[in-house]
């Protein structure tokens, strides 16, 4: 199998001959709003794609990071179906204690759904029969919203994510168009913008609130 190419930035190609995709190419996913999700958000693609700590050797030099080459083959030699994460940014909280719990309150959940659907954590069918195993790659970043709802609450809006997963793999968004099911956005993470609200119209006068 050839070397890694020497740079793998956010516009370059995996190697030659690599079936994995780089971590830019996962994206936002739309999730419905009959459950308002507000502790997390997910990126998700129908494919093998790196995560975001894989970015810190893919896009390092062999020379500046002699073990590049052993952690790509170990990633090539993955058989899971169904590759996820759930990583915690910085922006979340300083401390690195309650961004690893954070991180795994929302692995819990969303392993529990998984569960629920009938699915082991790496995507596979847990009775063996009938049903097709779950494929792709999930990113999943929680919110700040996380740290103050319920792990019953959570698993809620990890349901809902699971089963928009499920409809890409049974084909229950068009494919033909462009971004069905996904949310626009790049793939650099970036947090939520809160609604505007608009401001209140009386007759003749324009109403605006401002906090003192």
């Amino acid at each position: 199998m050839g070397s890694l190419p020497r740079t793998m930035g956010r516009h370059s190609a995996p190697k030659s001959g690599s079936r994995i995709l780089d971590f830019y190419h996962l994206k936002y996913l739309k999730l419905p709003e009959r459950v308002p999700c507000d502790a997390f958000v997910i990126k998700y693609k129908d494919a093998r794609v790196y995560n975001l700590c894989a970015m810190r050797w893919t896009e390092a030099s062999p020379n500046t990071f002699p073990l590049r080459d052993y952690f790509s083959q170990r990633w090539e030699d993955r058989k899971d179906p169904f590759w996820w994460s759930a990583i915690a940014h910085k922006f979340l909280e300083s401390k690195r204690v309650v961004r690893s719990h954070a991180a795994r309150k929302l692995r819990l959940a969303f392993t529990e759904s998984l569960r629920k659907k009938g699915f082991a954590p790496d995507g596979n069918v847990l009775d063996g029969k009938g049903v097709k195993p779950l494929t792709g790659t999930a990113q999943l970043t929680p919110l700040e919203a996380i740290l103050k709802t319920r792990q019953s609450d959570l698993v809620l809006q990890t349901d809902v994510a699971v089963e928009h997963i499920l409809k890409f793999r049974d084909g229950g968004f068009n494919k033909n168009k462009k971004d069905a099911g996904f949310s626009k956005g790049s793939g650099k993470f970036t947090r939520p913008r809160p609604a505007e609200k608009k401001p209140e119209v009386t007759q003749g006068f324009t109403i605006t609130k401002k906090r003192m």
